[in-house]
């Protein structure tokens, strides 16, 4: 629960409901799959793009079509929000597709929602597969800053960011480098290439009769 004393004294708690709209997803039928036309948006495309998707050319309500740059919301399953990076789509159950309001500026709600997932997890239903309620959702109550605020912030917010991505990618390289090492290492070392093996084995004839 978050408390007001600790954010500024001009921002206000509002709760996810005020700030923005959530459409969920239709319940597609397997026989409404195809392989050509549309994609359609499952939870498992959103965790990893290079899963397969489904497709239709059937036209549905404009309520689940899906833009790029739209933010999405899963809340089924695992919970995560996503900027939508595809062409034109169609949005499965179990993912809200989110529109703010004009008060609230869509990559603030991001980086909102993006931090209160966590807290989110602590209301969700399930163990293994789990799910949050769109009551439960849309109650949840967030710092809120005037929407001009909003903007600088996401401005910095995500200048810091790049310098984390940065760090990221070059950790992710080091640990690349140090595992192709090891294997190279263990690769060597069961050819008998990592000793010089004439003089280790002289050496160990040497200790062998010191001893």
């Amino acid at each position: 629960m978050i408390d007001k004393n600790t954010i500024p004294k001009h921002w206000q708690l509002k709760k996810l409901g005020e700030v923005a709209e959530y459409l969920n997803g239709r319940a597609f039928k397997p026989t409404e799959w195809e392989t050509q036309g549309n994609p359609i948006i499952r939870i498992q495309n959103l965790n990893k793009p290079s899963a397969t998707y489904n497709y239709t050319n059937l036209q549905f309500e404009d309520r689940y079509k899906v833009k790029r740059g739209d933010l999405l919301y899963a809340w089924s399953a695992s919970l995560g929000v996503f900027f939508w990076k595809g062409d034109n789509a169609w949005l499965n159950q179990h993912i809200f597709k989110v529109i703010p309001k004009e008060i609230c500026d869509k990559h603030f709600l991001y980086y909102t929602l993006e931090k209160i997932t966590a807290e989110l997890y602590t209301k969700a239903h399930g163990s293994g597969m789990v799910h949050v309620t769109k009551g439960k959702f849309e109650e949840t109550k967030i710092p809120f800053p005037p929407l001009l605020e909003q903007q600088l912030i996401v401005s910095e917010l995500e200048s810091k960011l790049t310098v984390c991505d940065k760090i990221e990618e070059t950790i992710r390289q080091s640990l690349q480098q140090a595992e192709t090492l090891r294997q190279s290492i263990l690769k060597k070392a069961f050819e008998g290439k990592i000793i010089n093996y004439e003089l280790n084995i002289t050496r160990m004839k040497s200790d062998t009769v010191v001893s």
